[in-house]
């Protein structure tokens, strides 16, 4: 069961920075179109 629970924690973690790198290139994104 121990390791059900880390893998739900390791897939949230995942998903986290995976939203947060996104949401950081498309600022550089429309940053870089915007000049």
């Amino acid at each position: 069961m121990e390791w059900i629970c880390l893998l739900l924690v390791a897939g949230i973690i995942i998903v986290f920075l995976f939203i947060r790198i996104n949401s950081l290139e498309n600022r550089i994104k429309s940053q870089e179109g915007k000049t």
